[in-house]
């Protein structure tokens, strides 16, 4: 099967903003408080959902998006770190990989649905409860995307 060129760079470069991604999140983890890695986890993260966008790849832009509102609020201290939300976050990672083996694997760009989450738990960070998955700068729940 022939993958789209843009398909084929968006996938190279996607891959090594997840890697860098991974890594911050352990990273993240230990340190509890890294502005810097933050904003690198923030800027793969809006790499990935700008490029999602340009590809039409709608699902994988709202997932992208949810987790960069949900940086936003870690960067900006309205909520601090916390296991689930760095479960969370390995979820949007889990989620975007499996869009990617998805493009790999299929002339389409609708992949299926992305297997359950870690543990099965779906994760919501914050309160009152947002809709779901919106384009447009909505406030999103991470588990509703996937």
């Amino acid at each position: 099967m022939q993958i789209d060129e843009d398909v084929k760079e968006f996938l190279i470069e996607g891959y090594e903003h997840l890697n860098q991604i991974e890594g911050d999140l352990l990273v993240l983890e230990q340190s509890n408080s890294a502005p810097e890695v933050m904003n690198r986890i923030y800027r793969s993260l809006h790499t990935i959902k700008g490029n999602s966008g340009f590809l039409g790849l709608d699902k994988l832009e709202g997932v992208t998006h949810a987790a960069e509102n949900l940086l936003s609020r870690l960067r900006d201290r309205t909520i601090t770190l916390t296991p689930s939300i760095t479960d969370a976050l390995l979820q949007v990672v889990d989620a975007i990989k499996h869009h990617f083996q998805a493009l790999e694997t299929t002339s389409f760009r609708s992949p299926p649905a992305p297997p359950s989450p870690r543990g099965g738990a779906k994760f919501t960070i914050g309160s009152p409860p947002a809709p779901p998955c919106t384009r447009g700068g909505g406030t999103s729940k991470i588990g509703s995307c996937f």
